[in-house]
C-alpha cells in the first residue's frame, strides 16, 4: 500500500507509548506477518480494515479499498514507531496518524490498541495474526469477527456465518440469493471465513512476484 496523503487532508495525531519489551516482541511479528484485518464498529455494524507493514510503517485502508486497488489503495492512517527512548527510557513511542476523513479519533484508538494486542500477545497472534498471512485456510473470519466483537463491547452487533454464492459479480449475495446489506466500504459483514485472507495474501505473492527481478 503506497503511503500517500489526500490532497488538502488535514491530519490528526495521536500518541501514546509501549515498553521496550512490547515492541520487542511486536517488530519482528510484524516483519514475519505484515498483515492483518481489523474490524471498525460503528453504533449497529461494522466495516474491516487491512493493516500492512513496510518500512518500518503501519498502513491502515479500508478493506474494499485494498481489495480494489491493493498496493495503491490510498492510505487513511498510519502507525509509526519511534525508538529514540528505548534504551535510555525503557519505552518506545508510538504516534498514529489519522490520513482523511475515513476513521475518527475513537476509531484510531481502538485499532492501535487491537494492532498492539494481538500482534504483542503470543497466543493472540499465534491463533489469528499467523494463520491469516501464513494458513489462510485455518483462518475462521467470523469466528474472528466475534471475538472482536467481544473485544469492542458491542453487543448489539449480530454476527452470523455467510457464504457467497458467486464472488465475481460486483453485488455481494448471500445465501438466500438476496444482496448482502452494504455500508460506504463494504458488505456489514465480509467473506467467508477464509476468502479475505486468502484474498489478501493472494493479492500480496502476486505484487512480490512481478516486483521480484527474473533471471535467466
Amino acid at each position: 500500500m503506497g503511503v500517500e496523503r489526500p490532497p488538502q487532508a488535514i491530519p490528526s495525531i495521536l500518541g501514546r507509548t509501549i515498553s521496550t519489551a512490547a515492541y520487542e516482541a511486536l517488530q519482528p511479528r510484524l516483519k514475519a506477518c505484515p498483515y492483518f484485518v481489523i474490524p471498525v464498529f460503528r453504533e449497529s455494524g461494522l466495516f474491516n480494515v487491512v493493516t500492512n507493514f513496510h518500512n518500518d510503517l503501519v498502513g491502515v485502508a479500508p478493506l474494499r479499498e485494498f481489495q480494489e486497488k491493493q498496493d495503491h489503495a490510498t492510505i487513511s492512517m498510519t502507525i509509526q514507531f519511534f525508538t529514540e527512548l528505548s534504551r535510555s527510557k525503557g519505552m518506545v513511542l508510538v504516534r498514529c496518524e489519522i490520513e482523511d476523513k475515513v476513521f475518527v479519533r475513537q476509531d484510531a484508538i481502538f485499532l492501535t490498541q487491537m494492532l498492539l494486542k494481538y500482534y504483542t500477545f503470543p497466543k493472540m497472534y499465534e491463533s489469528w495474526v499467523e494463520p491469516f498471512n501464513k494458513r489462510p485456510n485455518q483462518f475462521d473470519f467470523h469466528h474472528y469477527l466475534r471475538a472482536m466483537k467481544d473485544e469492542a463491547k458491542k453487543d448489539n452487533i449480530k454476527i452470523e456465518d455467510k457464504k457467497f454464492v458467486d464472488y465475481s459479480t460486483p453485488k455481494l449475495i448471500g445465501m438466500d440469493g438476496k444482496p448482502l446489506e452494504q455500508d460506504n466500504f463494504g458488505p456489514v459483514v465480509d467473506q467467508e471465513p477464509d476468502f479475505v485472507s486468502k484474498r489478501i495474501i493472494e493479492a500480496a505473492t502476486d505484487l512480490e512476484e512481478k516486483a521480484t527481478p527474473k533471471t535467466d
